[in-house]
């Protein structure tokens, strides 16, 4: 269950915070709702008990009745006083982003920011909830606490940002020791330049690139003559008397006068 504080001032608002409180108690539950959180031992920093009282608040509902501001000996405001309980409970409210409601009793006004200290500003312009205290109080009091209810609601389905993963830890990296000293490499020598003399050649014996080409043989006229023959004789066997063994004949004629032309050439 939540927890609610209820910040008030006694002569402003002392007689009707009572009902107030047990309006929300009955509805948060015992031991969920706090007032008086002034009441602390002796010998104690206030401060630091305030703030450990809201550490666990999760709303602080502010009473504001007509004489809220409370005036000191002086006529100055009581809020100016850095020390006063009510300025104490609402500027540690607003700086640690609790929820701040402001009730307003039978139509009381909120204090404008100018009026307030610089640590208060924004507590003018916090949204207020009417409380009558008359026959409408009870009607008020459930419009409030819907409205608290609603707060809580939004507060519990409110992501939490996840932590922030701490950043590894820088590696230093490995020493490397540098080689011992050695002796540099043996400079490779470069072979050693073998002269070969040449050797004259004899006049006597001609180079084979001045030899001429062999000639080709007196012997290839007998392939065409051998062929020439061939149809000849094939012309005769047709029948010289008929025009495909005369032209057989005349073919065979002309290739071997043409192969013995041709080799008289080569030769």
């Amino acid at each position: 269950m939540p927890t609610i504080v209820i910040s008030y001032r006694r002569e402003d608002s002392g007689w009707i915070t009572g009902r107030i409180f047990d309006r929300l108690e009955a509805h948060f539950g015992k031991g969920h709702v706090f007032m008086d959180i002034d009441a602390i031992p002796v010998g104690l920093d206030f401060r630091e008990h305030i703030q450990e009282v809201l550490d666990r608040c999760d709303i602080l509902l502010a009473v504001i009745g007509p004489r809220w501001a409370g005036t000191q000996e002086d006529g100055q405001s009581r809020l100016a006083d850095e020390a006063d309980w009510v300025r104490l409970e609402i500027e540690t409210a607003l700086a640690k982003k609790i929820p701040v409601i402001p009730a307003l009793i039978d139509r009381s006004r909120m204090p404008k920011a100018s009026d307030l200290p610089e640590s208060l500003r924004s507590f003018a312009f916090r949204q207020a909830a009417d409380i009558d205290s008359s026959r409408d109080f009870h009607a008020h009091m459930d419009r409030l606490i819907r409205s608290m209810d609603q707060l809580l609601s939004r507060k519990i389905e409110a992501p939490v940002a996840p932590a922030p993963t701490p950043a590894p830890a820088p590696v230093a990296p490995p020493t490397v020791e540098p080689p011992p000293n050695r002796p540099p490499p043996p400079v490779a020598k470069a072979p050693a330049t073998i002269q070969v003399k040449a050797e004259p050649v004899p006049k006597s014996v001609a180079p084979e690139a001045n030899r001429p080409a062999p000639q080709p043989g007196r012997w290839m006229w007998a392939f065409p003559v051998g062929v020439g023959a061939f149809f000849i004789l094939l012309g005769v066997l047709v029948g010289v008397s008929s025009m495909e063994g005369i032209a057989l004949a005349g073919f065979g004629a002309l290739v071997i006068v043409l192969g013995i032309v041709k080799a008289a050439r080569q030769g």
